[in-house]
């Protein structure tokens, strides 16, 4: 193969190892990437915590309704036990009842506004549980496809850099040297293939002269717009 032959095949595992070495950081950042998992767990956590205040609410209420029941109870068995037979005590005994259980009615409505607001959060919370627990499966077989292609490209990679290695091993140092400043400066493409009597990289059309000078096995020849080296 000619020096430019070489190195352009050297260019062409390079530019597989890039793209391959870009991906294994793509999938290394998905891996990483836990927020989908948070946001799930946060809304079940947000949802469990409702779900509990709701609960205490509702205890409070039916405690409070438990306790005007007391009430009722203890003044009626005044008002109609008959030990007391004073009519100004009656009749204030009988306001106290009627007042009490007028309480007692607004807090029964108390009560069960809490009970349909626990119900409505307890749906809440199933469906927080069930997204969560979809969630988990989702970024379960995520992991598992990523993983399986993380193990397919190392295995190319160390394929490439092997190819690699032994390209590398046929090239003259000094055309070694050259082509890696060329990478650097030029964005990992050092070597660009003539199409047409033009370069590929920059599309500049290249003289006779250095066309064919592009096509003599034994020279190196650089583009004289992008300054890569020609392989025709």
């Amino acid at each position: 193969m000619t020096r430019s032959g070489d190195l352009y095949e050297l260019q062409s595992i390079d530019t597989l190892l890039d793209q391959n070495r870009i991906r294994l950081k793509e999938i290394a950042a998905k891996l990483a990437d836990d927020s989908k998992m948070k946001s799930a767990e946060s809304n079940f956590i947000s949802a469990e915590r409702n779900m509990k205040k709701a609960s205490i609410k509702l205890k409070e209420s039916e405690k409070k309704v438990k306790e005007q029941r007391l009430k009722i109870k203890t003044t009626d068995a005044k008002l109609y036990g008959g030990k007391i037979t004073n009519p100004k005590e009656l009749k204030d005994l009988q306001d106290e009842s009627e007042s009490l259980k007028r309480y007692l009615s607004i807090l029964e409505d108390r009560q069960l506004e809490k009970m349909l607001d626990l119900d409505e959060i307890i749906e809440q919370h199933k469906n927080e549980e069930k997204k969560l627990d979809t969630t988990k499966e989702a970024v379960k077989l995520m992991h598992q496809e990523f993983t399986m292609e993380r193990e397919r490209i190392e295995i190319n990679v160390k394929t490439l850099e092997s190819r690699r290695q032994s390209t590398t091993a046929i090239i003259p140092k000094e055309d070694l040297v050259l082509y890696e400043k060329l990478r650097k400066i030029g964005h990992g493409l050092a070597v660009a293939k003539v199409n047409n009597r033009s370069c590929s990289a920059c599309g500049a059309t290249l003289t006779a002269a250095l066309h064919q000078s592009a096509r003599s096995p034994n020279n190196i020849t650089l583009c004289e717009t992008c300054g890569r080296i020609l392989y025709a």
